[in-house]
């Protein structure tokens, strides 16, 4: 169903290729004319045009109410995924939002607009590789789903080496599988966008888009699909890195499983058959027993809350979770903007992205605990977002939880409902942001919360003088940074009571960095700043003295002078 040019377009390409169309001029008569059959639907192929039948303001995308009405037919109904009617949303663009609600309501794909022979020709074998070989009517369902070389498995190999592409595409090609490829994670991910692949095999480093982000991307348009973990393809990451740092950093970004180079056609093969197999075996344990419920809200209460983030993917996908639990989401893009909601509405909580470039989310955290929590006895959640596993900095400094990217719709609706739940129950405790006025804080003068923070590329590194710090017996808020020109950026937006520096680091090392804070008229202009760094050689005190550092530590760092160290200049700091 489109407006009558396209639809001629389109009607006069489908006919060229011998296909059977029929146009509908409205929604009725769309209606009126899908009905289902005993084997599923009489049409195979559904295009609509999303908007095309609505006012240019309206938002409310109600030409997919058909699209969410055929779905919960086909649920009702147990109508076999491969006999489901295959749904085309014809958009505008698409990176834009209508693309996302129509995946969302349950379009199989997208198209955009002006109709083009290329796009209808590929839509069309995306919708030829669901359907059932003549060759495997006569098998059972388990040994279709079961058989590695079917030609239902369609891979995406994405890599922007020519060599590396061919190499892996022969392998897979003789293995009978079907493969296209992708030079860089940007068109990877407009690939993912239009086909539907059970494997991806990416890259780390790439130009325009990294693996890593590509997959971040892959999983979130997932997710605003609304697609469960069987349902998502198996993204693994082909690298040529084998420590396990590098390996964590894939599955961080939410790749599925990690291949070294070379690639060895034998573990290949391996790997995809495994993944393969191990979807569909969650498919099949899914249609064969009893559906099992998503998270749903025990109750239909209706919430407000805000979503401070720039990144448009994520508030769409958060947007979505929260719809499901009866709250209503506003947007927000700055410290200004979310104060300016927070004093203008009632709102039940806050999803805080941590990420953001030049982003102070702890002042943001604390001015809101002033504004809004000397109205309520019970402090509001604030939810902090982040792509780094260890949530022990951001849960110390006030966050009520964390939200990790990419985000998973079953996880998020947990830790929402478990807070909400909480407060509806009675007074939560143990939740104080730092610069929150607490009658417990007056009591407590006299041991001051020390600032410090650590910066250091090495994360065993940084956890080592985190666990140090926290057996020291003091107070400290901790804060770590990966490399100098973050610690640049972060100590111009606060003021710290001392900082850990390491030497070596990529993109400005630690020398470098502390220059820069010297000369900058910041707040840490005269903050002591402590070496530690596995250079032993003389002469590298003199060098780090020389860059405007106050100390010097070597590692691997002892606790005994990691004490030392903290008792000199902690002291000459709160004299």
């Amino acid at each position: 169903m489109l407006d009558n040019a396209q639809g001629m377009v389109l009607k006069a390409m489908l006919t060229r290729d011998t296909h059977q169309c029929f146009m509908c001029a409205n929604m009725s008569e769309l209606a009126a004319n899908i009905k289902q059959s005993p084997t599923g639907w009489n049409y195979d192929v559904l295009f609509l045009e999303q908007g095309a039948h609505n006012s240019k303001e309206s938002k409310d995308y109600a030409d997919l109410d058909i699209v969410r009405q055929v779905r919960k037919v086909e649920a009702a109904a147990g109508i076999h995924l491969l006999k489901r009617l295959f749904i085309v949303g014809v958009v505008s663009s698409m990176d834009s939002e209508e693309c996302v609600e129509c995946l969302r309501a349950g379009a199989d794909t997208c198209m955009p607009k002006p109709i083009r022979r290329t796009n209808v020709t590929e839509v069309m074998e995306i919708r030829s590789h669901t359907l059932i070989q003549p060759a495997l009517e006569g098998m059972s369902v388990s040994k279709q789903v079961r058989e590695p070389n079917s030609r239902k498995v369609r891979v995406l190999v994405v890599d922007d080496d020519n060599g590396q592409r061919t190499l892996l595409k022969t392998m897979l090609t003789k293995e009978g599988y079907e493969v296209d490829t992708a030079e860089d994670g940007d068109l990877a991910v407009k690939a993912a966008q239009r086909v539907t692949y059970q494997v991806i095999l990416m890259d780390g480093f790439m130009p325009n888009k990294t693996g890593w982000e590509a997959t971040k991307d892959i999983r979130a348009e997932e997710i605003a699909r609304g697609l469960d973990a069987s349902c998502r393809c198996a993204i693994i990451g082909v690298t040529g890195a084998t420590s396990k740092e590098d390996e964590a950093k894939c599955f961080q970004s939410g790749m599925t499983d990690v291949i070294s180079k070379p690639v060895k056609r034998e573990t290949l093969v391996q790997k995809v058959i495994k993944w393969t197999q191990k979807s569909e075996d969650k498919a099949l344990d899914a249609t064969a027993g009893s559906e099992l419920p998503s998270v749903v809200a025990a109750k239909a209460i209706s919430r407000a809350a805000i979503i401070l983030d720039t990144d448009r993917s994520s508030r769409v996908v958060l947007k979505g979770i929260l719809k499901a639990l009866g709250t209503t989401a506003d947007f927000a893009s700055s410290h200004a903007e979310c104060m300016s909601l927070i004093q203008s509405k009632e709102i039940d909580m806050v999803l805080m992205n941590t990420t953001m470039e030049g982003f102070d989310y702890i002042t943001t955290l604390d001015e809101i605990r002033r504004v809004h929590d000397v109205h309520d006895a019970d402090l509001i959640p604030i939810f902090g977002i982040s792509t780094t596993a260890d949530t022990t900095a951001l849960i110390r400094v006030g966050f009520t939880s964390v939200i990790q990217k990419p985000f998973d719709r079953n996880i998020v609706q947990e830790i929402v409902l478990k807070h909400m739940h909480a407060e509806e129950q009675g007074p939560k405790s143990g939740i104080m942001a730092h610069g929150a006025s607490s009658a417990a804080k007056d009591d407590e003068k006299d041991e001051k919360e020390l600032r410090v923070l650590i910066v250091e590329d090495h994360w065993a590194n940084r956890r080592l003088l985190e666990a140090m710090l926290r057996k020291q017996g003091g107070s400290y808020l901790m804060e770590a940074v990966e490399n100098g020109l973050e610690a640049v950026n972060i100590t111009g937006l606060r003021q710290y009571d001392l900082i850990l520096m390491d030497c070596n680091m990529p993109i400005m090392d630690g020398w470098q960095a502390t220059e820069k804070i010297r000369q900058t008229e910041g707040p840490n202009k005269m903050t002591p700043i402590i070496a530690v760094t596995a250079n032993a050689m003389k002469g590298d005190r003199e060098k780090c003295i020389a860059s405007g550092m106050d100390d010097y530590i070597s590692k691997p760092v002892e606790r005994k002078r990691l004490q030392e160290v903290l008792g000199k200049w902690v002291h000459r700091t709160s004299s």
